[in-house]
């Protein structure tokens, strides 16, 4: 990783981007659940298939947290949060394609993928890049990109009015893909740790 040169590089630059992952990663589910009537009439399921698609997103967060964590010792903060950018970019851009239920699901899975390892990335980041005595805080500004995610995504009900409920999602589409990007800047060269799976599992 890259050495900090300067106060802004830090509390600027860096955590602004460790925030927006956090907005990336909250929106565009938010957004799902937010268009919930649209979508419904759109894809003709009933509210407990809906439901189906959250159950998948945070499947997947359960699934991979811990695959997660050592993917990201491995490759870095930077690919890592490219990666994950990628996988909810592709996760929202096939939910916005399909009018099926089973690929729905298979969307919201991916957007989940991606959005586990945004938590471990962003906790290396600040583990790595700020002073002991200031970690805290910087997680805490990081970890304010949830709830802004969420009134972001949320503003997607009343969006869904004026635009097509797919149109919507591109938006949040586009900003990953932005956002992913942007991280090319920190990607650094994997690290190869022998015996990683074998010490976590023992």
């Amino acid at each position: 990783m890259s050495p900090v040169r300067s106060d802004f590089n830090l509390w600027g630059w860096r955590l602004t981007l460790l925030t927006l992952v956090h907005v990336m990663g909250t929106v565009g589910y938010m957004a799902v659940m937010a268009m919930a009537p649209v979508i419904r009439d759109a894809m003709a399921i009933n509210a407990a298939q809906f439901g189906f698609f959250m159950s998948a997103y945070f499947a997947a967060q359960f699934a991979t947290a811990l695959p997660a964590g050592i993917i990201t010792d491995r490759l870095g903060v930077g690919w890592s949060l490219v990666l994950s950018m990628a996988l909810i970019a592709f996760g929202i851009g096939i939910f916005s394609a399909t009018t099926v239920f089973e690929v729905g699901l298979l969307a919201m899975f991916t957007m989940g993928l991606g959005y586990t390892l945004v938590n471990p990335a962003t906790a290396k980041g600040v583990l790595e890049w700020f002073p002991r005595q200031r970690r805290a805080t910087a997680i805490g500004v990081k970890q304010l990109g949830v709830p802004v995610g969420g009134l972001l995504g949320a503003g997607a009900g009343a969006l869904v009015v004026l635009v097509d409920w797919r149109m919507v999602l591109a938006l949040p589409l586009i900003a990953a893909l932005i956002t992913g990007a942007v991280w090319m800047l920190f990607v650094q060269r994997p690290v190869r740790v022998s015996g990683d799976w074998a010490g976590v599992w023992a």
